[in-house]
């Protein structure tokens, strides 16, 4: 990558300040963060404009455009009534991109102007069964699929956007006969990367979805999105350009799920609601996680936690198996049809029935075996001494 003092023409200081972003996601994010900046002062789509030759050498000049960001802090925080957190990530974009144009902002002086955090809010509550079981009888098929995915692995809305299909590896699971899972592998390649495992319901509705997408004319590419953006099907050319859905799609489309259910009710766009729109799945698979008694570091290993585990994100080199093992503990609670539930149950339990019956076979060999050395002892006492010494020799 050019350093900043070998910009030239053909490379803006916006540009640079794009290239210097190498996650996707925070690349999105921070440019629409930006961009809301420019809007606010006028200069729309005018990023180089920031950056003036008298603001390059002159330290009164810095002071001027601090005394312009804190301005705009009090206009997100009175005006547009923005929470901490969302402020927070429009000044983090700003100040990276002075930073990264080798402009030095006083980060520590102008965050003194942030608002404080907010008390807890009144409730903060996960989604039950019943509310998602009611999302995924009225999505479609795309957004019954998004809707499972945060149920079922806690992932955070920004990973579904970077998902492509080739994250997704299959998987049998011994007991469980014509059923699959996936292991989806999150933030592939980047520093963040962990894997998660599916339910078999959610397994079918990616089947479906992908199934879907290749009745409409798409071939399926590994490269390509696993939740693609909304197109017109009808235009058949659209189908082999599929593009990746992006967080703000993913937030509408749960809006709109959410108000049709009845499960929300309109606001004010800054009024808290009980249940956070996206991480409310995330924390009811963790809830499930913890009633199933999945053990912690794996839990937290499997919803992409990783400070929390301390020291264990160096050391815990727990095997993808034992993982498994642990997930399907929980997998019945993350099941969000009653059907689905039903149906694992039963699965489950002709499992169990056959393990017992083939230790009872076992058993009763082994007592039919018992039987005869009992006959042998009686009968020929040196046919059975003969026997013991041949074992013997054997070990």
């Amino acid at each position: 990558m050019r350093a900043p003092n070998q910009l030239n023409h053909k490379q803006s200081r916006y540009q640079l300040f794009l290239d210097s972003l190498a996650n996707p996601q925070t690349r999105t994010k921070y440019d629409f963060e930006l961009k809301c900046y420019l809007r606010y002062l006028g200069n729309v789509n005018a990023a180089d404009k920031l950056i003036t030759p008298k603001l390059i050498d002159s330290p009164a000049e810095i002071r001027k455009a601090e005394d312009k960001i804190i301005e705009y802090l009090k206009h997100l925080t009175i005006i547009e009534k923005l929470a901490p957190a969302s402020i927070s990530v429009r000044l983090a974009a700003i100040i990276h991109f002075y930073t990264i144009n080798r402009i030095t902002i006083n980060r520590k002086y102008v965050s003194r102007f942030k608002p404080a955090k907010r008390k807890v809010r009144k409730g903060d509550f996960a989604y039950t069964h019943e509310q998602i079981n009611t999302m995924v009888s009225k999505a479609n098929t795309r957004d019954k699929m998004i809707v499972l995915l945060m149920a079922a692995t806690g992932m955070r809305i920004g990973a579904l956007c970077t998902l492509t299909i080739s994250n997704l590896h299959k998987m049998t699971i011994k007991g469980y006969p014509n059923s699959h899972i996936y292991k989806i592998i999150v933030y592939e390649g980047e520093p963040e990367q962990y894997y998660c495992f599916t339910t078999f319901e959610l397994a079918t509705a990616i089947d479906d979805y992908l199934k879907e997408r290749e009745h409409f004319g798409e071939q399926l590419k590994p490269e390509a999105p696993l939740i693609r953006a909304d197109y017109n099907h009808s235009i058949a050319e659209r189908a082999q350009q599929p593009e990746f859905i992006t967080t703000i799609g993913m937030q509408r489309l749960l809006d709109r799920l959410l108000l049709s259910c009845r499960i929300r009710v309109q606001k004010h766009k800054h009024e808290l609601h009980t249940i956070m729109k996206s991480h409310g799945f995330r924390k009811f698979a963790i809830t499930q996680m913890k009633l199933a008694k999945v053990d912690y570091n794996d839990r937290e290993f499997l919803v992409g936690h990783k400070v929390s585990r301390g020291l264990d994100v160096s050391y815990d080199r727990t095997s993808e198996e034992d993982r498994l093992q642990e997930y399907l503990k929980a997998i019945e609670l993350l099941t969000m049809s009653p059907e689905n539930r039903l149906r694992r149950q039963v699965q489950e339990q002709d499992h169990t029935i056959k393990v017992q019956l083939a230790q009872k076979d076992q058993q009763i060999q082994e007592l039919m075996n018992w039987k005869d050395k009992m006959e042998i002892l009686l009968n020929e006492p040196d046919k059975f001494i003969q026997m013991l010494q041949e074992g013997r020799r054997r070990k």
